[in-house]
């Protein structure tokens, strides 16, 4: 039989050998060629004690036609499926503010979203990933995620391709739907919703959902390094790197999917919902 290891001592987790022992396995997974470039932010307690980085942001090949672009702390990239929290998080602010109930049907708050079969889907149904919906053909037209209102339109004609309750990861629906659900309750876009509501009142500012394009040069390139080409459910991701870095992308409003900022301030936000700050 095991028994449980006793706790850690404050002491114990923050033991500068093991911490050390953290960063120079991430220093040699980048040289290994895992990943072109990174950063690596861990927080305790409101006390940075990792913040490393390493490697190229930008000009990792050579037909970039640019030079090699050292990666900074203070780079920023898209942290794509990391920013997920701040939508669910706006959602929490509005089931604080009782005006909504995860429980309840999508359709109660956007009627439209009833046709063909999404009746019953509830809130909760999409934050846990259990709707049944596959937006795959709307996630591949990545040259029209700007248009957010097109975007809807075609989410509302979508059948779902499983049973409601079944896992089915929504890499992109997650937000659309959700942010379609803040902007019908409360007249605001979902980017500018969490922007004022969410990130202003808790001082983190530096987190964005998408950017300028004149900004785009600025964000740090992602890169696939593996031979095999990149898969989601089981499907090859065709033009993966020119899709991630393209302007229609990175200047969409993505929720869930497209979040900008730095591994600093996503380390930031973390640290906040573990200081359970109250939702204003």
């Amino acid at each position: 039989m095991f028994e449980n290891p006793p706790p850690r001592t404050e002491d114990e987790r923050m033991n500068p050998e093991r911490l050390a022992k953290v960063v120079s396995l991430f220093l040699k997974q980048q040289a290994d060629g895992v990943f072109p470039g990174g950063q690596l932010v861990v927080m305790r307690r409101g006390e940075v004690v990792i913040d490393e980085a390493v490697g190229v942001a930008r000009g990792f090949r050579a037909e970039e036609g640019e030079p090699p672009r050292p990666y900074t702390r203070e780079q920023r990239a898209c942290v794509f499926s990391a920013g997920k929290p701040l939508v669910a998080i706006a959602i929490a602010v509005l089931e604080y503010r009782k005006l909504i109930d995860v429980e309840r049907r999508i359709a109660d708050y956007w009627p439209e979203f009833a046709a063909g079969g999404k009746l019953n889907i509830s809130v909760l149904d999409i934050l846990t990933h259990r709707s049944g919906l596959y937006l795959r053909e709307i996630e591949r037209d990545w040259r029209n995620y700007g248009d957010w209102d097109g975007v809807m339109a075609r989410i509302v004609k979508t059948e779902p391709a499983h049973p409601r309750g079944a896992l089915a990861y929504q890499p992109m629906g997650f937000g659309w739907i959700l942010g379609e659900l803040v902007r019908r309750v409360t007249g605001k876009p979902i980017d500018r919703f969490i922007e004022e509501d969410v990130l202003e009142p808790a001082g983190l500012d530096d987190l964005r959902l998408g950017v300028a394009p004149e900004e785009v040069p600025s964000l740090a390139r992602s890169y696939w390094v593996d031979d095999k080409p990149p898969k989601l459910g089981g499907e090859e991701l065709v033009g993966f790197e020119e899709a991630q870095n393209s302007v229609e992308q990175l200047t969409a409003v993505l929720p869930g999917a497209g979040t900008v900022g730095t591994a600093r301030s996503l380390a930031r936000f973390y640290a906040w919902l573990l200081d359970g700050a109250p939702a204003k």
